[in-house]
């Protein structure tokens, strides 16, 4: 119960940052969506935290809310674990970038399925942890996007950001077709 109500702790706390950052009434660059369930095509469902549509930028992104505050790394066999403060023996994790890139291919099939590949072209996967977190950058390279929440709309500029010139020269999707597109994405 304890790892539970830690772990919607963090995906509250990354639900806030991007209603924060991307999210609001007035805004129609972006739409916010927290916590869906697709169909991963296997029977089972594929479970998103958050999503974010960029339009300007026609991308979608996948932030992977984790809450673990110790000291994540990992070895030479690809295995992650993290160190809590005061603890002998690290405690094994399972591989976060591993499991949001499996969302995005969810993610990417239902695009693909519903015609919706010109609309987001790009699909980003990242992990997000608490800022009191460690992540050992010697073992995990930045390549792979694991993030403090409290660096989160820094470190997605680089892939869904546009500048006021880019958005005035956009050939992005409307707002109207944006919010289509994530309507029918949360009624499936």
């Amino acid at each position: 119960i304890r790892n539970h109500r830690s772990g919607l702790y963090g995906e509250k706390d990354t639900a806030f940052i991007l209603d924060r950052e991307f999210g609001g009434a007035d805004n129609d660059r972006h739409a916010v969506i927290h916590d869906l369930r697709l169909p991963d095509g296997n029977g089972g469902f594929a479970q998103f935290d958050h999503i974010v549509l960029s339009r300007f930028s026609r991308t979608a992104s996948i932030f992977e809310s984790k809450n673990w505050s110790g000291k994540i790394s990992k070895n030479a066999q690809d295995e992650w674990h993290v160190w809590y403060e005061g603890q002998r023996r690290p405690v094994d994790i399972p591989n976060p970038v591993s499991q949001v890139r499996r969302q995005r291919i969810v993610l990417e099939a239902w695009l693909k399925a519903k015609g919706h590949t010109k609309a987001f072209e790009q699909i980003g996967v990242f992990v997000i942890v608490p800022p009191t977190a460690r992540i050992d950058r010697k073992a995990i390279p930045g390549d792979e996007r694991i993030f403090k929440s409290d660096n989160l709309a820094a470190a997605w500029m680089p892939f869904g950001g546009t500048s006021p010139l880019s958005r005035l020269f956009s050939a992005g999707v409307s707002g109207t077709h944006m919010l289509r597109i994530a309507r029918q994405l949360i009624a499936d």
